[in-house]
């Protein structure tokens, strides 16, 4: 018999009250021991059980994948429904092309060159539409402030 399942017997002044009060049942030989034995027993079902129902479980949830990885159609062919068109081509007008822009083949080949810079775009026009802005922001924000003034 292991250590373990060795069990002492109480030695605290309540029991020994208990044990001079009333006279102690003779338990038949071996009884501590089959009741060790059934306690095993019992764990190791219950250990096993629990391994069983971790496994059902896992194995549920890999079976409700796959069913649902099996379930989803996987057509490569587009639907019939949805047909993306291709855009319609722009007509190039001979005024929408600025000088220096060249689309045509100039040596025999097809690559498109762009030689003209864009036209820098006015700075005095650019800070007159911010201050203009800001300006309107300072006076939201001054009406703003005036309306959380306390009234008396």
């Amino acid at each position: 018999m292991s250590q373990k399942l060795s069990l002492s017997e109480p030695a605290l002044p309540e029991h020994e009250l208990i044990c001079d009060a009333a006279p102690m049942p003779k338990l038949s030989a071996g009884f501590k021991s089959r009741v060790l034995a059934e306690c095993g027993t019992s764990i190791m079902a219950a250990r096993r059980t629990f391994r069983l129902k971790v496994a059902g479980g896992f194995g549920a949830v890999c079976c409700l994948g796959l069913l649902f990885c099996v379930s989803i159609p996987m057509d490569d062919a587009p639907d019939q429904q949805i047909t993306a068109q291709p855009p319609a081509p722009q007509p190039v007008s001979p005024q929408a092309i600025s000088p220096g822009v060249s689309f045509g083949m100039p040596s025999g080949g097809s690559r498109m060159t762009v030689d003209a810079r864009k036209p820098r775009a006015n700075k005095k026009s650019d800070s007159s539409q911010m201050n203009q802005i800001i300006e309107q922001l300072n006076d939201r924000q001054q009406l703003f402030n005036a309306n959380m003034l306390p009234k008396f």
